[in-house]
């Protein structure tokens, strides 16, 4: 057992794994994570010798947003809610089925680069074998503007993952940073969209309409034209005021 464990300064709890071959072609396995905001269990068979390997049951009771938040490496800060679900793993290790659901109780999170806040509550993810389902799936923002996802996402040639989604949305706030938070750009951007993504990882296409509302206030930090010198196809920035020796 592993007491206490903690990831990028957040507490996850104690994980306790236990596993023993209950044959000499089947492994039997209990995993549980338990903490004040964390309680699930992961149980089952793994069966040696065979291509439909996994055979495990997920229970998800509760999955506190905050440990989300330390596996995304600095993506999400100051989450909070629970997720909660079910699901039956089956078929081999490359190619697995999950069966059950996901689902948001008054999750919300701040995605750190746009400096936005987000609320998911009362949403599901259905997992279908290898396709997840979103219906009718909403996210909103602070001022409680709803951006609506419909459709698909399938996994079964992982890493390749085929989207078939819609997404809508009107006056929902993209960006709300400062220039700390973002070296590119910042302050805040409302949009209203109606898009569609289709088919696989790279070469998805996204078609549609999308357009920046009026209340937006952006800034694009762009580099001075004195600071840039070219070459070859290799932009290099460069200080004026004291140049490399072996500047021209």
């Amino acid at each position: 057992m592993i007491k206490n464990f903690r990831f990028q300064k957040i507490a996850i709890g104690d994980i306790d794994v236990n596993a023993f071959n209950e044959t000499p072609t089947k492994i039997t396995l209990k995993t549980t994570l338990i903490s004040p905001n964390n309680d699930l269990s992961l149980s089952g068979n793994y069966y040696l010798k065979t291509k439909d390997a996994l055979d495990l049951n997920l229970n998800i009771n509760k999955l506190g947003a905050e440990t989300v938040e330390a596996f995304s490496f600095g993506m999400l800060r100051r989450a909070k809610g629970i997720l909660s679900g079910k699901a039956s793993i089956k078929g081999s290790t490359t190619s697995p089925k999950l069966d059950g659901n996901l689902s948001f109780d008054k999750v919300a999170f701040d995605v750190s680069q746009l400096g936005s806040r987000y609320l998911i509550d009362k949403q599901n993810l259905i997992f279908e074998g290898q396709t997840i389902r979103l219906n009718q799936f909403t996210v909103s923002d602070t001022l409680n503007q709803p951006l609506k996802v419909n459709g698909t996402v399938v996994l079964t040639n992982i890493p390749l993952v085929k989207y078939d989604l819609t997404v809508d949305a009107k006056n929902f706030m993209v960006l709300n940073s400062t220039r700390k938070d973002n070296d590119f750009f910042y302050g805040k951007g409302f949009v209203d969209a109606n898009l569609k993504l289709e088919g696989v990882s790279e070469k998805a296409k996204i078609e549609g309409d999308i357009k920046l509302r009026e209340n937006s206030k952006i800034s694009i930090i762009v580099p001075s034209l004195d600071d840039i010198s070219s070459s070859e196809g290799v932009v290099v920035f460069v200080n004026r005021k004291n140049p490399p020796k072996d500047s021209i």
